[in-house]
């Protein structure tokens, strides 16, 4: 039959093999960091499960399971579907409101609108606070709404004169 020239058949470059290691490493790295997301996720709905309405039935289905691996699962659940990029930033948004509330001797959740405005007007006030850091916890906090069910005192998440303090960063 016909022989073909075997040089004539693309081979692979060494390019190629980069490519592909470094996409491996990517992709390892990438499940790496959103295992540290998550677990800074778990944290956090820790401080007050009842506070999350995606956590409700952990809490009745809690047959002698450890906790924090029934809240993991679930976290990771409600994630499934978002960017590990987002994942992150959210998490970083809230960690910081959080982080505010226990320094000042409040609790971060459910939400309540006091401490939100406190929280918000704390950066304003802070020169060296990104403008639009603001409006990212605003983001972080919708978010946390609609994946974990993140519930506020008041019934709404961001009342009107948190919003606008968010805007007036």
């Amino acid at each position: 039959g016909d022989h073909r020239d075997l040089h004539s058949f693309p081979t692979r470059r060494s390019s190629d093999l980069y490519l592909k290691a470094t996409k491996q490493t990517t992709v390892m790295h990438e499940d790496s960091q959103r295992l540290t997301f998550v677990n800074g996720w778990v944290s956090l709905v820790l401080l007050n499960l009842e506070a999350f309405s995606a956590f409700d039935i952990v809490l009745i289905e809690r047959s002698g399971s450890e906790l924090r691996a029934l809240v993991r699962e679930t976290v990771v659940e409600c994630l499934a579907r978002k960017a590990t990029s987002t994942v992150g930033k959210r998490l970083g948004s809230i960690r910081a409101f959080a982080e505010h509330c226990m320094d000042s001797g409040c609790t971060p959740f459910p939400l309540e609108d006091v401490s939100m405005h406190a929280y918000l007007t704390k950066l304003l006030n802070d020169t060296k606070s990104a403008g639009s850091k603001g409006k990212s916890f605003l983001e972080a906090v919708r978010f946390s709404g609609a994946v974990f069910g993140l519930r506020s005192i008041e019934g709404q998440l961001v009342s009107l004169r948190v919003a606008g303090v968010a805007e007036l960063l």
